[in-house]
């Protein structure tokens, strides 16, 4: 678990759930571990924080909105699951990719996801 913004006053889990809480950047790999989006010199970023969101728009009023991955440069933002955190609609932008997430499968959208077109 990679300590992040509510953490400060939460603070760790118990001990007796043993989770493994540690301070961002954490390095796994080829990746690194961080709870606020930001780029990293040699690792590529998988980050929360924000907890994106997209909507997919369909006839008439029709929409649904789904958690999804937002991939951008050398960072990728994971979506959160769960009605608690929330979600935070992202903006398109050149180079930004969304990837919606739905019962068991993940699709790439269309670039104007975060635009207001096929979905936001």
């Amino acid at each position: 678990l990679v300590r992040g913004n509510h953490d400060s006053r939460a603070g760790d889990p118990p001990a007796a759930l043993g989770i493994a809480v540690v301070d961002e950047p954490h390095l796994l790999g080829p990746f690194a571990c961080c709870h606020h989006p930001q780029m990293h010199p040699t690792h590529f970023v998988l980050a929360g924080h924000l907890h994106p969101v997209c909507s997919l728009h369909g006839r008439g009023r029709d929409r649904l909105r789904l958690p999804c991955f937002v991939q951008e440069g050398g960072q990728a933002i994971l979506p959160a699951f769960g009605e608690f955190t929330g979600g935070w609609r992202m903006d398109a932008a050149p180079g930004r990719r969304f990837y919606g997430v739905g019962g068991d499968a993940v699709w790439a959208l269309p670039e104007a996801a975060g635009s207001g077109g096929v979905g936001r």
